[in-house]
């Protein structure tokens, strides 16, 4: 197992290289998502990211790409825009904006509302940047203050003022 979301009564579990299986609470039953020739299936079964925001999409971050769950298809639509990254984290803001924490470029800020994107890499020259490429971890804290951890350079906050993140 590699990452756990819950919403509403859907247990999701990913999985490192066996796809995603979602348990409904209620009545015991589990679906199984993995990679296929079928359509709408993943493209990758390395799960690192699974996150459902405020309007219930579920968003999913594999090794290779960022996809979102679609339940009329009850499958999978990669996010083309974003093109090939590995996401190990998923967080929605207080302001609705999705966060992408990335494993190869840093962190992406995403507006669903007007589907701009932002990305937040890293230059060692650059103390403004963010704290190092390989972001694993985003959290929001009480003071609704964001946080990114790295694997090598530690950790980062996000100013909105300015939009830096500064370790």
């Amino acid at each position: 197992m590699q990452c756990l979301s819950l919403y509403k009564d859907e247990l999701w579990v990913g999985t490192f290289s066996k796809g995603i299986d979602v348990i409904d609470l209620k009545n015991q039953q589990t679906r199984h998502y993995e990679k296929s020739s079928k359509p709408y299936s993943l493209n990758n079964n390395d799960i690192f990211a699974i996150y459902t925001d405020n309007t219930g999409i579920t968003w999913i971050g594999t090794s290779t790409e960022l996809a979102k769950y679609d339940k009329e298809k009850d499958g999978f639509i990669k996010m083309e825009e974003f093109g090939t990254i590995f996401v190990s984290d998923i967080l929605e803001d207080v302001n609705g904006y999705m966060w992408f924490a990335t494993y190869n470029i840093g962190a992406i800020r995403y507006n669903p509302r007007t589907e701009e994107i932002k990305k937040f890499g890293y230059n060692p020259e650059d103390s403004t940047t963010i704290c190092y490429d390989k972001i694993t971890t985003t959290f929001e804290d009480t003071r609704n203050r964001l946080w990114f951890g790295s694997e090598d350079g530690g950790f980062c906050l996000y100013n909105p003022d300015q939009e830096i993140l500064k370790g």
